[in-house]
């Protein structure tokens, strides 16, 4: 590997992760998934996203702020 590509890919790197920590702090809570298969983590983001808005549906037609029809 060049010395130029090595640069690249870890400028890219600590930038991917300064992003993170920047996420982060407007979190509660991270849900960090171990694993390296990128198919697996996209599941993951699936699952998680059907979830989340399974719970703000849940919060919003208990407040009142949908009505169901």
């Amino acid at each position: 590997m060049s010395e130029e590509l090595a640069l690249k890919i870890r400028k890219t790197f600590e930038e991917s992760v300064v992003a993170k920590q920047e996420a982060l702090e407007w979190c509660n809570s991270a849900f960090i998934i171990p694993i390296k298969v990128t198919v697996k983590i996209q599941e993951s983001h699936i699952t998680v996203r059907h979830a989340m808005l399974h719970n703000m549906k849940d919060k919003f037609l208990s407040s009142d702020y949908l009505k169901k029809s």
